[in-house]
């Protein structure tokens, strides 16, 4: 990565912006190729044969989060460079690229060397040690997915704090470090151990105790060049009134940095969503934390992170971190990509269902379509010939079987059942066709033939009806 002219070789400068870019990344992308794979697939795959009906959803949806499980994995090695990308650090010499920082961070060889105990490296120099010791940062923020961007957050703070209480540069630039690196003795506690939800058991709580000492010693080679700084990393669990571990020192003995970042440190737990708890807001942060100073606090720090305007704190935390008191989304800035993918994946799902039906042809609807687009509906449904009462040598023959047996108030049609053997799917004109059923006509006279009953049924052989009155048509004997 260039760098820009004017900046001094041995820093890196604030890029939030293009960090912001590099998480909206790694969540945008992985959605809209799922999108796309689902806009594919429905005008690729066939409409007819093995991917018809529910067959076809299933391999579309199925596809599609594959595919964005697959680029997720891909882009999840950004996260690195976002956090990189977003801090403002001094190094002892030349500063390095953050790209190849970052691809070092995500091979995990440094975390597998610290906890196989293979730390001591004497030949290796101090600008050596801060990048090595800085891709130990990004391992922690994998370790401990539950409090990502944490430490991120607090060298934020400390720094405003910093500014309010009057640092120098030189100091300021250490101190930096110094909160940057405060956790980093957390690699040696377990997972289970630092997101319990529960109070931590006697041999638990050891382990967490000894976190400090632990990030003294990883911290070693750059102690050096941090100076009086790098006793934050021993001593941020310290308290003003001496109840802290894990010396108990109390008051001015505490070195500024460690009163500076126990504070700021206090903040970030209580305005962050945890597994455990729900975030509180500024308002109700920043009173715990007059109301515990003097005892957990330096009153002078608490004071100097009170004047910090909330505008000013918003802006200089940058847009991510705006998100971190809402519940789901404000675990941290590096975990805020991550949560977001997964509510993207619920996104896609419910697209992917609706996008699906959309995108892909329905074959009945086709065949619909091919029915009503038809010259005649008769080829497909041939109507039968209607059934007629029929005399032989010129008598009058018996009933017909389309007209007995009839009950009454229910529907007849004159050309019989259709093929799917409901008298409503048969083509030819009927009492159902013309709205009326056996109930509206009037039911013939006890004792009538069937030619009387055929001449006054509605759909029957004959539709003419003999006036009331008349008399019947004489039959010969």
């Amino acid at each position: 990565m260039r760098r820009s002219p004017g900046v001094p070789l041995d820093r890196w400068v604030n890029r939030r912006l293009a960090g912001f870019a590099v998480r909206c990344t790694v969540v945008v992308v992985p959605f809209v190729a799922a999108l796309v794979t689902i806009a594919v697939l429905g005008q690729v795959l066939p409409t007819s044969g093995r991917f018809s009906g529910p067959g076809r959803y299933v391999l579309i949806f199925g596809t599609s989060w594959l595919v964005m499980a697959l680029a997720h994995h891909l882009l999840h090695r950004l996260l690195p460079l976002a956090a990189l990308l977003e801090m403002s650090l001094l190094f002892p010499e030349r500063a390095p690229s953050r790209l190849r920082l970052a691809r070092r961070a995500a091979s995990r060889k440094d975390l597998d060397d610290l906890l196989a105990g293979r730390i001591e490296r004497p030949d290796e120099s101090t600008q050596e040690a801060a990048e090595r010791i800085l891709s130990l940062v990004s391992a922690l923020s994998e370790h401990d997915r539950g409090t990502r961007g944490h430490s991120e957050r607090v060298r934020v703070l400390t720094d405003l704090i910093a500014e309010r209480l009057g640092l120098t540069p030189y100091d300021r630039d250490r101190l930096r470090w110094a909160a940057l690196l405060h956790d980093i003795g957390k690699l040696y506690v377990p997972v289970e151990v630092l997101n319990k939800p529960a109070k931590p058991s006697v041999r638990e709580w050891d382990l967490l105790r000894r976190h400090p000492h632990q990030g003294e010693r990883i911290v070693a080679p750059l102690l050096g060049w941090l100076g009086e700084w790098g006793d934050v990393i021993v001593q941020h669990h310290e308290k003003f009134n001496g109840s802290g571990y894990p010396s108990g020192i109390a008051g001015r003995e505490i070195c500024l940095g460690a009163r500076i970042v126990s504070v700021a440190d206090a903040y970030d737990v209580m305005t962050a969503a945890r597994a455990y708890k729900r975030p509180t807001g500024r308002s109700n942060a920043l009173r715990e934390l007059v109301a515990c100073s003097g005892t957990h606090f330096d009153p002078d720090v608490v004071r100097a992170l009170i004047s910090v305007p909330q505008r000013r704190m918003l802006l200089t935390m940058g847009p991510i971190s705006w998100l971190t008191g809402l519940p789901f989304v404000g675990q941290a800035p590096t975990a805020v990509s991550a949560t977001l993918t997964s509510q993207a994946g619920v996104a896609v799902s419910a697209v992917a269902i609706t996008g699906t039906a959309v995108l892909t042809p329905i074959a009945g609807v086709a065949q619909i379509s091919d029915l009503q687009n038809s010259s005649s509906v008769s080829t497909v449904f041939p109507a039968r010939p209607a059934a007629r009462a029929r005399g032989t040598g010129g008598k009058k023959g018996p009933a017909s079987p389309a007209l007995t047996g009839i009950p009454s108030g229910t529907t007849q049609d004159a050309g019989g059942p259709g093929p799917l053997g409901d008298p409503s799917d048969s083509p030819a004109t009927g009492s159902t066709a013309t709205g009326s059923t056996a109930a509206d006509s009037p039911a013939p006279p006890s004792g009538a033939t069937a030619a009387e009953a055929d001449a006054t049924t509605p759909g029957g052989h004959g539709t003419r009806t003999r006036p009331a009155g008349a008399p019947a048509k004489p039959t010969k004997p």
